[in-house]
């Protein structure tokens, strides 16, 4: 399969799965729970991805379609599924410390990152 039809079915799949992502997280924003909306995303994507994976392994899915499904309609609708089924995995292959470090490095880097990104510009921002 050539790199770009490999392209075109994630993005399909990225194209749907932000939709998804954006009309979920419209529907629960009427709660009026902030939040709300990408929690459940990330929770849904996190099954759908453990059922999904699950059944391909039991069944032979074209790469296209793998991309279309994992890396396209489930990263759109939320990495956080993506994540969860690496850590998951390493664990499963008895990486324990392994998938443990991802676990607390993923979080403490992308929480550290989004804090630096937005009080770092926060700061520059008065400055100007």
């Amino acid at each position: 399969m050539s790199t770009i039809v490999n392209l075109a079915f994630v993005a399909a799949g990225g194209a749907i799965g932000s939709c998804l992502r954006d009309r979920l997280s419209s529907v629960a924003a009427f709660s009026g729970t902030k939040g709300l909306g990408i929690f459940l995303c990330n929770v849904i994507g996190c099954f759908v991805i453990g059922l999904l994976y699950a059944l391909s392994q039991k069944w032979d899915i074209a790469p296209q379609w793998r991309a279309f499904i994992f890396t396209g309609l489930l990263g759109g609708f939320t990495t956080f599924s993506s994540y969860s089924l690496d850590a998951m995995l390493l664990w499963q292959s008895g990486n324990l410390a392994h998938g443990l470090w991802y676990v607390i490095g993923t979080n403490a880097a992308g929480l550290s990152a989004a804090a630096i990104g937005l009080f770092g510009t926060s700061q520059v921002l008065k400055l100007v």
